[in-house]
This record gives C-alpha cells, sequence and structure tokens, in this order.
C-alpha cells in the first residue's frame, strides 16, 4: 500500500520531495520504499531527503553513507554548533511545527509540541514584542 501511494503521487506530481527523518522504523520503511519505486519505476522527478535538526554522532561517522543513500540532507545550520536539545529548539524557530509533526509521523500535533516546543522567557518577550509591533500602528 505504501508503495502504491508512493507511486501514485510521482505519477501525478510535477515533483516530489520526500522529507524524512532518522529517528524510528517508519521513516527507514518509507525511504526504502521510496528508493524502490524510484529505482524500479522512474527517478526523475523526486528526491529523497533527509532532515536532520543537527550533525548527530551517527551522521558524521557515516556521512559518506548517508550521502549516497539520501539525495539531499537537510542541517539546520543555525542549529548545528549547538547542544542538541538547544539544536531542536533552534530548528523550531525555523520550521512550521506542523512540518515537524509531519516528517516525525506524529499523529496528535500535542506530541510534538510537548516534546519540541519549549517556551522561555526569551521566547516570550520575543513574541510580545512582535505582537506589540503588529498591533502599534493598528486601531482596535
Amino acid at each position: 500500500m505504501l508503495e502504491e501511494q508512493i507511486r501514485k503521487l510521482i505519477d501525478e506530481k510535477e515533483y516530489v520531495d520526500f522529507l524524512v527523518g532518522r529517528n524510528g522504523e517508519f521513516d527507514q520503511c518509507v525511504s526504502s520504499t521510496v528508493l524502490r519505486v524510484r529505482k524500479n519505476y522512474r527517478d526523475d522527478n523526486s528526491s529523497l531527503v533527509l532532515m536532520l535538526p543537527y550533525p548527530t554522532a551517527e551522521y558524521i561517522n557515516n556521512q559518506n553513507y548517508y550521502e549516497d543513500y539520501y539525495s539531499d540532507i537537510e542541517i539546520s545550520y543555525a542549529a548545528s554548533k549547538a547542544h542538541p536539545k538547544a539544536a531542536i529548539q533552534i530548528r523550531n524557530r525555523e520550521i512550521n511545527i506542523k512540518v515537524i509533526q509531519d516528517v516525525l509521523g506524529h499523529a496528535d500535533i500535542s506530541t510534538t509540541m510537548d516534546i519540541y516546543c519549549d517556551v522561555t522567557n526569551e521566547l516570550k518577550k520575543k513574541e510580545f514584542t512582535s505582537l506589540g509591533e503588529f498591533f502599534k500602528d493598528k486601531q482596535i
């Protein structure tokens, strides 16, 4: 069924980026299925992109393998030098939370929010400053 859905996407769309993480069996299953469909059917209008919040030790130690396996690898470079927990927070400011939910395969957005979104004093200040700027010139 998954293979059929991937093939259908490749058939119907002009171009498809399949974005996957590396956090579990589902990502690995999707990745291998995408590669199989691209190899056996059509590989000129799609890519398999690995999404990482930061360069993991596994990625660093096996970089050539990853570069051969995936069409592209996207790393949040703003977060690449940060501690993993901080890197996730930096990444979350760059990527819409719904995209993160989809890439990680969470059925419920609250799972993604509970794990990956922390409200810090700095974030609260930034958001309220932004909100204040938005309403500054508005007549309410």
